[in-house]
């Protein structure tokens, strides 16, 4: 039988790996899914990490020990990389170097995070801000971050932003996330008034037809991922409302549903429709799920991630060559609210907007109404063409 490293061919194999998480360490366990080993995980008190995809406990030798007896006889545990220092890797490739803080960048980042969260700043906007500061600071890890300048900003700004094509929102971010960092971390009300005002967009999202929704629907590839487009286009949730909605959250007796929390924390009750109640039941029946309406494979909330992954296969299976995703089926379904005639006030509470001037952007997708006026091309083509009769 062919072995390699201790491993047998048809032998499980997990690989064991060092992690950094808020300055603390890990040992983390990497496998293909496998239902015996999940179990093994959960007895020895395990968490499953949603995002990295792995399940981990701390980094010490009694953790070791307890990991290499629990899996003896059941899968080879490889450690070979638990020797080798993690460094974080910057997810989006557009940047050309690592994470790697000193100390002291190390924490002040983490008094930060922690004023944030007293702070309640909803999870996205931390992570969001933690992501762009821990870039920043490593760009500058070799001055203090008391002493950056707003021209250290515009420089960093002018070296790796633009060049890298990241957006105007990217950059009001990163002036959003310093201005409180500075708060927060050295007691300094920074404005930054030597930065350039970045202007913003204005944009319009993009939108599908109802035809090319229905088209989505028909070639999504199970019932869980029907019904979490349906849900998601039918109520016209945001990704985020979507996958932290509860089962209680659904009141199939009055046909709405109770969003928690949204964007801005602020509670809303949005129709949910008649129409997906029967495949709301067979779905309940078939997944069973604990908790959350729409759970991951071991339990928990679906990531956005996945939800996305959905949407693009479907697109792609479907023909559909606009860039869809879970946003784009809200934006739809706004705009299909407009055209069959519904309130802008109306709309607004249903997305949990604050005012109606994020709404009314749905008024100028409105194809019925742009289409109402006569083009003037046409009028003098039916002229040109009277005229020769």
């Amino acid at each position: 039988m062919e072995e390699k490293h201790g491993w047998r061919a048809n032998e499980k194999r997990i690989f064991a790996h060092s992690l950094t998480h808020k300055g603390k360490q890990y040992i983390g366990l990497e496998f293909s899914y496998d239902k015996k080993l999940t179990e093994i995980c959960q007895r020895i008190g395990a968490h499953w990490g949603k995002h990295l995809r792995v399940w981990y406990l701390d980094h010490n030798q009694e953790n070791l020990k307890l990991i290499l007896h629990a899996f003896r006889g059941e899968a080879w545990v490889d450690i070979s990389r638990l020797k080798k220092r993690q460094v974080e890797k910057i997810v989006n490739q557009k940047y050309h170097y690592e994470v790697n803080l000193t100390k002291e960048s190390e924490h002040e980042l983490d008094v930060y995070m922690r004023k944030m969260r007293a702070k309640r700043y909803s999870s996205s906007t931390f992570k969001t801000y933690l992501s762009i500061l821990k870039r920043y600071f490593t760009y500058y890890k070799h001055q203090k971050s008391e002493q950056l300048t707003d021209d250290d900003l515009v420089n960093y700004m002018h070296d790796v932003v633009l060049p890298s094509g990241y957006s105007e929102v990217y950059q009001r971010q990163l002036i959003g996330a310093l201005k409180l960092f500075y708060q927060y971390v050295h007691g300094e009300n920074r404005e930054f008034s030597e930065v350039p005002l970045v202007r913003r967009s204005k944009k319009l999202p993009e939108v599908l037809s109802k035809e090319e929704v229905m088209e989505l629907f028909e070639c999504t590839n199970n019932l869980k991922h029907e019904f979490a487009l349906k849900l998601i286009y039918g109520c016209g949730l945001r990704v985020g409302d979507a996958t932290r909605l509860q089962q209680r959250d659904i009141d199939l007796d009055r046909f709405v549903v109770h969003i928690k929390r949204g964007k801005g924390r602020k509670d809303r009750l949005v129709p949910f429709p008649k129409s997906l109640k029967a495949l709301y039941l067979r779905y309940l029946k078939r997944y069973q799920p604990k908790e959350f309406v729409i759970e991951g494979q071991h339990g928990g909330p679906y990531s956005a991630t996945s939800i996305n992954k959905i949407i693009k296969r479907a697109s792609e299976s479907a023909g559909i060559k606009k860039h869809a995703t879970a946003h784009t089926l809200r934006h739809s379904f706004a705009t299909h609210i407009i055209s069959n005639g519904g309130s802008v006030y109306l709309l607004k509470e249903i997305l949990g907007h604050s005012s109606t001037k994020t709404t009314q952007i749905y008024i100028h997708l409105n194809e019925q109404d742009i289409n109402s006026v006569e083009n003037p091309l046409d009028r003098i083509m039916k002229e040109a063409e009277k005229g020769l009769d």
